[in-house]
């Protein structure tokens, strides 16, 4: 399975009080449109796109789904799908979410739309073969950063490698 991790887009809080209601700021949409782009290159077979249900995550996802869309819909009568996860919150068992990814074929292409150090604490289960490392002090993917990992097994546990991962400087450099 080809697993693309993209953490949401920079976001502004209009409302000090509650960090929910939020938007992305316009480079934001412009860094996310450029994950799109770079995940298009890939050329993926129909990819389901999940995102956690928080504002600015959904509205990154939204930006990728569209632009993954546009590009399939152009080719194959198949459609993209956008599905929100609660298993994608923050503070959320990240097992739980690999359940629901186990449902898919090894040769799909999924998606996923979240936060840090979720996604941090994802790509170290893949490749370091769930070692429980929870002193990581840093996180992995900046803002509109992006990484793709494939995943070979999902028992005993979720099992693959990291095949890249891109800072949005990067990505800004390849587009």
């Amino acid at each position: 399975m080809d697993l693309y991790l993209a953490r949401h887009g920079d976001h502004r809080i209009p409302d000090p009080n509650s960090k929910y209601k939020t938007s992305l700021t316009q480079q934001s949409i412009a860094e996310i449109e450029i994950v799109a782009k770079t995940i298009l290159k890939s050329k993926l077979d129909n990819p389901v796109v999940f995102t956690s249900p928080l504002p600015y995550c959904y509205e990154s996802a939204k930006i990728i789904h569209n632009q993954v869309r546009k590009k399939n819909n152009r080719n194959t009568t198949k459609k993209n799908i956008l599905l929100t996860s609660d298993h994608l919150l923050p503070e959320r068992n990240r097992i739980e979410f690999y359940k629901i990814l186990s449902n898919y074929t090894f040769k799909s292409s999924v998606i996923v739309v979240g936060h840090e150090p979720y996604l941090t604490r994802m790509i170290t289960d893949i490749i370091y073969l769930n070692s429980g490392n929870s002193d990581l002090n840093h996180n992995l993917l900046r803002k509109s950063g992006l990484a793709k990992l494939v995943v070979h097994s999902f028992t005993p546990s979720i099992i693959g490698e990291l095949r890249w991962l891109l800072t949005p400087r990067i990505l800004k450099m390849i587009n």
